[in-house]
């Protein structure tokens, strides 16, 4: 958990104060793990709460993947659970807007 924790401090400080940002993929950790706190402040895609199986993410059902975004919204996030088995991780679709001249 520290070296992850660590990782996610210093991901989210390397935005500053930028807005819109987004931060998306394989972040090896729940949304509400403490190694993702110092992205407390963003909004996350997914509509379900965290636990839920909708938040499933991996062939194993994990909830690592992550859609986040500051300064913008993003449409609810959902895996694709039907992609071949392309790899053991879902892809993610969300569709993500930043206000106009942003």
């Amino acid at each position: 958990v520290g070296e992850r924790l660590l990782q996610g401090e210093a991901t989210s400080a390397a935005f500053g104060d930028a807005s819109p940002a987004i931060v998306l993929g394989d972040l090896n950790a729940p949304i509400e793990s403490a190694e993702l706190g110092a992205f407390s402040t963003w909004a996350h895609a997914f509509a379900e709460p965290p636990g839920e199986p909708a938040r499933v993410t991996t062939d194993d059902g994990s909830r690592i993947d992550q859609v986040l975004v500051r300064g913008a919204s993003a449409s609810p996030a959902r895996g694709v659970r039907d992609s071949g088995g392309l790899s053991d991780h879902y892809p993610l679709v969300a569709e993500v807007s930043a206000p106009a001249g942003a």
